[in-house]
């Protein structure tokens, strides 16, 4: 209150700026000031027509109503997408994408798990029918599913043709654990990858230093939700529902925003080029837009990390 209205002399002032707390309070205040940048958000489109997510309670399932949440960031430059064709949001992207006439935007899509012996036909086709109903190019072309990593590596540069020929920026896989990477990097292009990482999972942290693997994509960084808030009608989930509680005790006791506190812990990670994450209501997209947030000590981290069980940040196991 007094270095915004002081009572005191220019030189007074000075000599207070000088002192190690004042010092302390302005990098706090440095600290947090700092928001995400746009440029690294794919908004997440997994739930926009299915209950996708173990905390999805959200009943409107519409196109209006999701083109508003498209509109909402859209008008915050939030342009990047994720889909894929077993999210059935595709031609609602590309729907968006036509009627706002966006031509900035990158989205990244999937391919299928791959079904029958005529695995060049089922791709080509596969990209065919994606680029068709996104009215747009792809940003990022991944596999769905990892099994598929071996008929990648039979034929690499079938599938880099055809990055090349459908203009695709990068090609890359959807992956669930860093065992899943050693395959992949064994033939001779860069990959990208999407990959689960948050406050509870870094097990992919190592693999942020491989060069050969690019652009990287983070996923799941607020664990389908249960980071942010209380749950849990579903059976069978008692561990999950108290370590989940226990947490989010833990940082009102604290005093600390659970969104806060997410969105610091990506925020310090560089070298992931993106993050994913979705969004059931405006309101929440709007929290994460606005949100400033400040550095947290790792002291606090392993703390929190500890009141989990490992097998269950990972969403397979629910």
């Amino acid at each position: 209150e007094h270095m915004f209205n002081p009572p005191f002399s220019q030189k007074k002032i000075e000599k207070y700026l000088k002192t190690p707390v004042c010092h302390s309070l302005f990098s706090r205040l440095n600290w947090y000031f700092v928001r995400l940048n746009k440029k690294k958000i794919f908004l997440g489109t997994a739930q926009f027509l299915s209950d996708y997510g173990i905390v999805n309670h959200n009943k409107d399932k519409s196109k209006k109503y999701f083109f508003k949440i498209l509109e909402y960031a859209a008008k915050n430059k939030i342009l990047n997408y994720d889909t894929a064709p077993g999210y059935n949001s595709e031609k609602l992207l590309g729907e968006f994408i036509s009627a706002n006439n966006i031509i900035s935007s990158k989205i990244t899509t999937k391919i299928p798990k791959i079904k029958g012996s005529n695995y060049k036909n089922f791709v080509e086709k596969s990209i065919e029918k994606s680029m068709k109903n996104l009215n747009s190019n792809i940003y990022t072309l991944f596999f769905h599913d990892i099994s598929d990593v071996k008929i990648f590596l039979k034929n690499p540069n079938f599938f880099f043709q055809l990055k090349k020929k459908f203009q695709i920026s990068n090609l890359g896989f959807s992956v669930y654990k860093p065992s899943d990477i050693q395959d992949i990097i064994k033939n001779k292009y860069n990959i990208s990858i999407q990959f689960p990482f948050n406050i509870l999972n870094q097990s992919f942290e190592p693999s942020l230093k491989n060069k050969k693997l690019s652009p990287l994509f983070a996923r799941s960084i607020f664990l389908q939700g249960i980071l942010l808030k209380k749950i849990f009608k579903k059976k069978n989930n008692s561990i999950l529902k108290n370590s989940t509680n226990n947490y989010l005790n833990y940082l009102k006791y604290k005093n600390i925003s659970p969104l806060e506190f997410t969105l610091s812990f990506i925020h310090q990670y560089k070298k992931i080029d993106y993050f994913i994450f979705g969004i059931e209501h405006i309101t929440q997209l709007k929290k994460i837009i606005s949100c400033n947030f400040s550095r947290f000590n790792n002291g606090e981290l392993e703390k929190i990390k500890l009141m989990f069980n490992k097998n269950i940040v990972d969403p397979r196991n629910w």
